[in-house]
């Protein structure tokens, strides 16, 4: 396992940062002084959390990555899980690479957490801009049993065809065709994203309820 410094040098390269790896340690220093801010690592992975002063259970979210392909959509799982046990119902997220779109449509194949849905758009600056539901505000006490056996279920199956292919799939919408090499369980026997959920609550979140 990389030293943080180790890995947010490589995270900057892989995400061809524009700003120099010390620039992205010091911004990660002071980050880690932010209230209400949450840093979750799996491997060499870190996600940063920083949730909402005035709204319970909303915040936003980036992530700096120096793993592979298939280690970070395992960690991408499991953080959903997390912050979902944690309290979130709410989070956002932007980025440049398009590619990481394509995380979040493997994961809703298969839900970790009840109605959990995401939208995405673009700002004027060209970033891409996730409105991500990660679950039912109501039903945190399900994330554990629901999550567990669904990321176990997702993950046996994407290893069996490697993250860049499932990934690929991902971008060109063929992931329905592969559901034969994916395995038979993928996209089956789990809740389904609520997008109404998702829409309604973006309502009350810019609506300031």
């Amino acid at each position: 396992m990389l030293q943080v410094n180790e890995l947010l040098h490589a995270a900057a390269e892989n995400t061809q940062s524009e700003y120099p790896p010390e620039m992205v340690f010091a911004a990660f220093t002071r980050e880690a002084q932010m209230p209400n801010s949450k840093f979750l690592r799996y491997g060499n992975t870190i996600f940063i959390i920083h949730g909402d002063l005035e709204k319970a259970g909303v915040g936003s979210f980036r992530a700096l990555n120096a793993d592979t392909a298939q280690n970070f959509l395992q960690s991408s799982y499991q953080f959903v899980i997390d912050a979902y046990k944690a309290g979130y119902y709410m989070l956002i997220t932007q980025f440049r690479d398009e590619n990481l779109i394509n995380i979040f449509k493997i994961i809703q194949r298969n839900p970790p957490n009840p109605n959990m849905g995401f939208d995405v758009e673009t700002n004027p600056s060209g970033e891409y801009v996730v409105r991500l539901m990660v679950g039912d505000p109501n039903q945190i006490e399900l994330a554990k049993p629901i999550g567990m056996d669904n990321m176990e279920r997702t993950m046996s199956a994407i290893r069996d065809v490697g993250a860049e292919r499932a990934m690929s799939a991902a971008n060109q919408g063929d992931l329905g065709e592969m559901e034969g090499d994916l395995g038979q369980d993928i996209g089956r026997g789990a809740p389904q994203p609520q997008m109404g959920a998702l829409q309604g609550l973006r309502g009350r979140t810019e609506g300031g309820e």
